[in-house]
């Protein structure tokens, strides 16, 4: 599909990518970017105190480190914001220089959210990859790497290579779940946001 051939060309340049799709094709164009692992509804609840469900604003985080790419499907948008916040990792790690190795060090806890998990435990930076989110517990640190995580979050809380991307009905955003960090603003009580959420592997497990 001309569609999956698009976000693929915006995830190798800059490891995000926008496009218009209809809810019929949805699958069919992220199947030909990579193997959908778990699709989740992220709407609110009524009574819901989960980032996925309520309403309060969710921080810049990274989803599970198995997913290799995050996309979302805008099906109703809030009327007031609903936007993605998005920050680029990479851009974090460059300010950070040689400080940045230090996250190497950095193990946290991966909650068992895959049927057919790996992990349970993941470096904050692999030389690689990224993994964050103030709720993951620490497993094990060293001293320069705890150091490093601090430096990390508050240049992050600095607004270092953000951005924000407000889906309409009908629009996906795919981000490089190893670079793009992503949260949003508080949300109005009964806001009607609704994304589907889709994790995808580079190839099908078996």
């Amino acid at each position: 599909m001309e569609a999956s051939a698009d976000i693929r060309a915006g995830l190798e340049q800059e490891g995000l990518a926008v496009c218009q799709v209809g809810w019929e094709s949805v699958r069919g164009v992220l199947s030909g970017v990579g193997y959908i692992v778990q699709e989740t509804e992220v709407r609110q609840r009524k009574g819901a105190v989960t980032y996925l469900s309520g309403h309060e604003a969710v921080p810049l985080h990274t989803d599970h480190p198995e997913a290799f790419w995050v996309g979302w499907w805008c099906e109703v948008q809030a009327e007031r914001d609903g936007a993605l916040a998005l920050a680029d990792g990479q851009a974090v790690l460059a300010l950070m220089g040689e400080g940045a190795k230090a996250l190497q060090d950095v193990e946290l806890r991966v909650p068992p959210q895959l049927p057919r998990q790996v992990l349970d435990t993941a470096r904050v930076w692999d030389g690689e990859r990224l993994y964050y989110a103030l709720w993951y517990p620490v497993v094990r640190a060293t001293t320069e790497g705890r150091h490093a995580l601090r430096m990390f979050v508050s240049l992050l809380a600095m607004g270092f290579g953000h951005r924000r991307i407000r889906l309409q009905p009908g629009g996906m955003l795919v981000v490089d779940n190893g670079r793009w960090l992503h949260g949003r603003d508080r949300l109005e009580g009964g806001s009607g946001r609704f994304l589907r959420r889709f994790w995808l592997q580079q190839a099908q497990t078996s």
